[in-house]
């Protein structure tokens, strides 16, 4: 899921398995459930929200601290997705970019 991605947004009602976002560029995932091994590997950018579990990620893959403005445009993504879900439960990770090469 999201391999590749360059800017689009994912919304996942569910989890995803290993390599999630492998190669991703740029781009939101959400993901309603858990990230499997591997997840972000390769990846040089991009944000992710992930209300479950994430196992094993990529170095690059770093959970960050969510800031208002994240709360409000995960807000947004979810209700205009038809989501029954609260900002408040997930949490964020970003791509450092710096590490991805490592």
């Amino acid at each position: 899921c999201g391999a590749g991605l360059q800017g689009a947004d994912i919304l996942v009602e569910g989890s995803v398995g290993s390599h999630a976002g492998a190669f991703m560029r740029d781009g939101t995932m959400v993901i309603l459930g858990d990230v499997g091994p591997n997840a972000g590997y390769g990846a040089s950018g991009g944000t992710w929200y992930v209300v479950g579990e994430v196992h094993q990620s990529a170095p690059q893959l770093t959970e960050s601290r969510m800031k208002e403005s994240d709360k409000l445009r995960l807000g947004l993504l979810l209700l205009n997705s038809g989501v029954d879900a609260n900002a408040k439960d997930f949490r964020k990770y970003v791509i450092e970019a710096s590490t991805a090469n490592s």
